[in-house]
């Protein structure tokens, strides 16, 4: 009979030896699975589908005033049905390959920009006209004109972030430029 205890208390230790690395396994996956819910953005920052810039027209123009400036203006419209927090610029220099780049400076209402980013705010269904003034007096081919939207980042916050909205970039050939 003493045998037979014996043996059984043995194999009774090896169950609970298995039911005790089951339990700390999924113990690890439970609190790895609450962290990584913890980490992950509640919500997605996206841009609605529905932004849309248009140039309207371009012309391209010189400038001089004791040295020849190249200048571009831009008519540009809000045809989306979103207001936008602005849009950036890029262009490309004719006879180069790849994408645009950032070699302007703007001039919108007198105000001047050399960030790269014009922070108009436009609503639906309005124009505005925007002057580029283009490095190096570079000869371009291509236009790019990017808008982005402004949010708050928590409701009543002061704090804001900008959210590039990839989906309505445009792209523009440009002739005589």
């Amino acid at each position: 009979m003493k045998g037979i205890l014996k043996s059984d208390k043995r194999g009774l230790s090896e169950m609970i030896g298995y039911v005790l690395l089951i339990v700390i396994a999924l113990s690890i996956s439970i609190a790895v699975y609450a962290w990584i819910k913890y980490i992950t953005p509640k919500e997605t920052k996206t841009c609605p589908d529905d932004v849309s810039l248009v140039i309207e027209d371009y012309e391209c123009y010189t400038v001089t005033n004791g040295e020849t400036i190249k200048k571009l203006r831009l008519t540009i419209s809000n045809r989306g049905l979103f207001e936008t927090g602005g849009f950036y610029i890029r262009v490309r220099e004719k006879g180069s390959q790849g994408l645009p780049v950032e070699k302007v400076e703007y001039d919108y209402g007198g105000l001047t920009d050399e960030t790269n980013e014009i922070p108009i705010p436009s609503m639906p269904n309005t124009n505005f006209v925007v002057n580029v003034t283009l490095i190096d007096q570079m000869e371009i081919d291509i236009i790019e004109i990017g808008p982005f939207i402004v949010r708050n980042v928590t409701e009543g916050d002061p704090i804001v972030e900008i959210i590039a909205c990839e989906n309505a970039v445009i792209r523009q050939e440009l002739e005589n430029c």
